[in-house]
Order: structure tokens, then C-alpha cells, then sequence
């Protein structure tokens, strides 16, 4: 599951291969917010579906899934996860509604980070041994006879590794895709005048079949992630998708010096 999609600013990259899904609901198949989640509930989006053909397991059921994704969680993780919502809760109070059958721990997680400033104040638990949070790290093995700051210590370095893992994921992803978006002029069709503004990007969902704005989008809409242009009296132009291609085979190509394209001659200048 993409650790990012449930996260404030949700999963920034289009080409992302981990599913884009409520985490509660595919693990424990509820969820206080139901068809109203923000998440999504749904494995057949075209994301989900192209995830799962990716990894041979488009044939899987929602329960199959979700005992894989469960087996999987218990060889990754020792320690249950911290709750978002008890986080969440306005002025302190405990914003989960699940109670005891909270999956997830109910702890300050600026706390767990050592970033929380209030100290004993704090309006959340700061304590590993209330009976939620005790009980669930009973259920994970975790031994509770030990000193409860051995506990938290080890809480700690397996959050911090957890965290580690995330962030180079995510620079490896970035680099991965580092080719796709790429600098390029806003278009309203094929040759047609474009603005050469560097701010303004190839849409990556709309090449991935998965841009929601359509014509509003303010990115690019091509059918490829390079778009080549050309100037005309001082105006510039997006060639066409045929000659957008072709010029990049030609390009590519160390072999080639020139080109004819829409009857223009083009010099390989590389």
C-alpha cells in the first residue's frame, strides 16, 4: 500500500506501483467514514487495477487481498501502527471512534518522534501502558513485562526505520520517473500556439489515462512525455503527434544529421 495516499497531501506521483487505498479498510474491511472516505474503498480504479496486473494478482479477491496485505504487514512490522485519528482529535480530545477496536495505538505521535512540546501536559497519552495500547503490543508479541522505556525505545528505532525505508523509496521513485515531467510550453491541441513557459509540465495523469480536469488541466496533454516544438514568426508550435514522435526517433538516432518533418528540415545539432 503507498504509505503516501493516505498522508495529508496524499500520493504525488502518477507512476506510483503501490495501491491507492483506504489502509483501514483493506486491512480490517471497516471504516468509521464508509463510502464518504476520502481514501477510496475501491481496488478496480485504473490505478488499483493496473498495481495489481503489475504484480499477477488482478484474479485476487478483496479477502484474499487483505489476508496477503495482513501477512505481509505482520513480516514487515513488530509494532502496531500510531493512530491518525486519535491524533486528530480537536482541542485533545480522541478523535478515533473505534475505541478498543482501534488496530492502532493511541499515543501522542509527536511523542513517538520526540517532538512533542508539551511534555506532561500534553492533551494525548504519553503512556505505552494504558490498556488499549497495551493490550494491542500484548497481541503484537511484544513482551509489556519489560521496562516500559525499552519498549518505547525500541518503538522508536523501528518508527525511525520505517521512516528511513519511506524516504528512500521515494527518492527511488522520483529518480525512476525523473524523465517524465518535463519542462514544456501549455498547448490547446496539436500545432497548436503554445506559451514557452518553463513552470508548466507535461501532465503525467493524463498519460496514464488518469488526469481528472480534462480540458481545465493546466499541464500539457500529450500522448507521449516529450513534446518537441518549433518557432514560427516569433510564436512557438507543438508539432503535431506524428512528427512529435518521429522527430524524437531522429534524435535519438547519433546516426542521423537531418530530418525532414512537415516538410521542415531539421538539423541534429546534438
Amino acid at each position: 500500500m503507498c504509505p503516501d495516499h493516505c498522508s495529508d497531501l496524499g500520493c504525488q506521483s502518477p507512476l506510483c506501483e503501490k495501491l491507492h487505498i483506504c489502509r483501514f479498510y483493506i486491512t480490517t474491511n471497516t471504516c468509521q467514514f464508509g463510502r464518504s472516505c476520502w481514501y477510496g474503498h475501491k481496488l478496480d480504479t485504473t490505478h488499483n487495477t493496473r498495481v495489481l496486473t503489475q504484480r499477477n494478482a488482478q484474479g485476487l479477491t478483496e479477502d484474499q487481498l487483505r489476508t496477503l496485505l495482513k501477512q505481509k504487514q505482520s513480516e514487515d512490522t513488530k509494532f502496531p501502527p500510531i493512530c491518525i485519528f486519535y491524533n486528530k482529535g480537536m482541542k485533545g480530545e480522541n478523535g478515533c471512534k473505534k475505541g478498543t477496536k482501534c488496530p492502532a495505538l493511541h499515543i501522542c505521535r509527536f511523542y513517538i518522534h520526540q517532538e512533542c512540546t508539551f511534555g506532561p501536559e500534553c492533551k494525548r497519552s504519553h503512556s505505552l501502558c494504558d490498556d488499549h495500547n497495551k493490550n494491542l503490543l500484548m497481541e503484537y508479541g511484544v513482551d509489556m513485562t519489560k521496562c516500559p522505556d525499552e519498549v518505547l525505545k525500541e518503538i522508536r528505532a523501528a518508527n525511525e526505520h520505517t521512516t528511513a525505508n519511506a524516504s528512500v523509496e521515494k527518492d527511488s521513485s522520483k529518480a525512476s520517473s525523473s524523465w517524465a515531467p518535463i519542462p514544456t510550453p501549455k498547448a490547446t491541441g496539436d500545432g497548436a500556439s503554445a506559451r514557452n513557459d518553463d513552470d508548466l509540465i507535461i501532465c503525467l495523469y493524463n498519460i496514464c489515462g488518469e488526469c481528472n480536469y480534462g480540458d481545465r488541466c493546466q499541464n500539457l496533454h500529450t500522448n507521449s512525455p516529450y513534446q518537441w516544438q518549433y518557432q514560427l514568426r516569433g510564436a512557438w508550435e507543438n508539432f503535431a503527434d506524428g512528427g512529435n514522435k518521429e522527430l524524437e526517433l531522429n534524435y535519438c538516432n547519433p546516426a542521423k544529421e537531418t530530418c525532414i518533418i512537415d516538410g521542415m528540415k531539421l538539423v541534429n545539432a546534438k
